[in-house]
């Protein structure tokens, strides 16, 4: 069995799942925290050097280590549409996503070192709710971890959101009032792009189940009302091309 170990609030995660799922490929979903299970990841893909990111898919020998090279294992092994028709334009619409989701981390980020409420939700379900408030200090300094990893200090809370609305002005513009971003058709470059949206405007549960106070940490109003239009194009593709999920299940 294919094993894909993920975030499930990540949107790099939701991009890797998407893929799978759309190329009806089965595979059971393991929850990855960062920090805390890094080693243990490190020995499972057999490489005790290098950045320990996630989704990490795990195919018998194959191991693949970021979402785009997921969705191409996919396309390769899975059946269904294609999703990578135009390399060029999937592969330039994965850098925008990149950015998309680099920038929505960073905000997140700034509002973990504030909420303590969304930091206790972030914890592993194994650790009881009444321990989550003594381990706060735990999960506070993990956060500060992150932070300095991801460098997210470089710029102000003001500079990041200025940066997320210049980039989806650029979705936007290239989308022109059409219904996907390549061509006529649904491609990688339209998950991509719309699972970035987690971090600002995230899906409803029935696609990507959050906890109240994590859902409230990824949420900007004031940005999704500016762009209802990219919203709008979001939910429609999740409801033409989203169809059922494999179970989340560690």
């Amino acid at each position: 069995m294919r094993v894909l170990v993920g975030i499930p609030i990540s949107p790099w995660t939701e991009k890797a799942r998407w893929a799978l799922d759309h190329h009806a490929l089965a595979y059971r979903f393991e929850v990855h925290f960062p920090v805390v299970n890094e080693v243990v990841l490190r020995l499972r893909r057999r490489d005790l050097r290098g950045p320990v990111t996630a989704p990490m898919l795990l195919a018998g020998d194959c191991v693949a280590r970021d979402s785009y090279a997921i969705a191409q294992y996919a396309e390769r092994h899975g059946r269904g549409e294609p999703l990578l028709t135009d390399g060029a334009a999937c592969e330039e619409l994965e850098s925008v996503s990149q950015a998309l989701c680099h920038t929505g981390r960073a905000l997140l980020i700034t509002r973990l070192a504030v909420d303590p409420d969304a930091r206790a939700a972030g914890m592993p379900p194994i650790i009881p709710e009444g321990l989550r408030g003594v381990l706060d200090p735990v999960a506070k300094a993990t956060v500060q971890l992150l932070a300095r990893k991801y460098r997210t200090s470089e710029a102000t809370t003001f500079e990041h959101e200025l940066s997320l609305r210049r980039m989806l002005e650029g979705v936007r513009a290239r989308l022109g009032g059409r219904s996907y971003l390549v061509g006529d058709h649904f491609s990688y470059g339209d998950l991509a792009v719309a699972s970035a949206f987690q971090l600002f405007a995230p899906v409803a549960d029935a696609h990507v189940p959050l906890p109240a106070a994590i859902r409230r940490a990824v949420t900007y109003p004031e940005i999704a009302r500016s762009f209802a239009d990219l919203v709008e194009w979001r939910e429609a593709l999740y409801a033409r091309h989203r169809g059922k999920t494999a179970e989340l299940a560690a």
